[in-house]
């Protein structure tokens, strides 16, 4: 017997799987699906890998298939994602909302992202300036992150 591939030494009684059988990929219009399909599919894929927040891994950019982000800011430290969700939502399809926190004590930064498959730019125009419980919205499209040194 051949010992398993890997770095350790294994044991004579430890028996080795052999290795899969390759299936070679059938592309996905193939199957008669549209483009847009797939785009739907990627979509759902990556909210269900994401992260528990829902944002990309540190250094990495997120990119939405469908869709647009949106940046809110100015936000009252009291609001939440699920009260930013309900705001958002009555000018289109909300996806996701998210309030971003701070690390180490946990509380809000005064800041989000939410991102709308529909009624985007409906919601920018009219949110934009908008008060929330004394605060003025800033509402605008998100831009991507800018790279940074890490030191």
């Amino acid at each position: 017997m051949l010992g398993c591939p890997s770095k350790k030494r294994t044991p004579a009684s430890v028996q080795c799987s052999p290795p899969r059988e390759v299936i070679p990929y059938q592309g996905f219009f193939q199957s008669g699906e549209s483009p847009l399909a797939l785009l739907r599919f990627l979509e759902s894929f990556r909210h269900e890998v994401g992260s528990a927040n829902n944002e990309p891994a540190r250094g990495g950019k997120e990119v939405s298939l469908m869709g647009k982000r949106i940046y809110v800011g100015n936000l009252p430290f009291s609001s939440t994602s699920q009260s930013l969700e309900e705001l958002f939502s009555q000018h289109g399809e909300v996806e996701n909302a998210n309030i971003i926190t701070d690390r180490e004590t946990g509380r809000s930064r005064g800041f989000g992202f939410v991102e709308m498959s529909s009624g985007a730019d409906e919601a920018i125009s009219a949110l934009n300036n908008y008060n929330l419980d004394g605060r003025n919205l800033t509402v605008n499209e998100a831009r991507p992150r800018a790279d940074r040194p890490r030191y």
